[in-house]
């Protein structure tokens, strides 16, 4: 699917140096009004929203709370239950629905 024109075009439009949502957020946080909501320098999904850790059980070994696998792993799950034949609108509803799950089960809300 990263080959078809859309996603190169959204990986583009997420990824430029110009005009790029990365950039974009760059810019936010160095207002005299910032607005930081994410750390962009860590690779840690556990510690990517600033303010928000998320919580690793520490009597849980499995447990790592947010991390790659867990997100592959659920990715995978459940790509096959959606029956979508586009692949754009497929993907939407791929990552809408895991991370959904992944903010219900990870998150602490309070």
């Amino acid at each position: 699917m990263r080959n078809e024109p859309i996603f190169r075009e959204l990986n583009t439009f997420l990824h430029s140096q110009d005009s790029g949502v990365d950039q974009w957020l760059q810019e936010l946080a160095q207002n005299r009004r910032s607005f930081r909501p994410f750390d962009l320098q860590t690779d840690d999904f556990n510690a990517m929203i600033l303010g928000k850790p998320v919580e690793k059980k520490w009597n849980d070994f499995f447990n790592k709370g947010l991390s790659h696998n867990y997100l592959l792993d659920n990715l995978n799950k459940t790509e096959k239950s959606i029956q979508e034949p586009d692949n754009f609108r497929k993907m939407l509803e791929l990552f809408y629905d895991v991370t959904d799950k992944a903010f219900e089960e990870k998150i602490k809300v309070v």
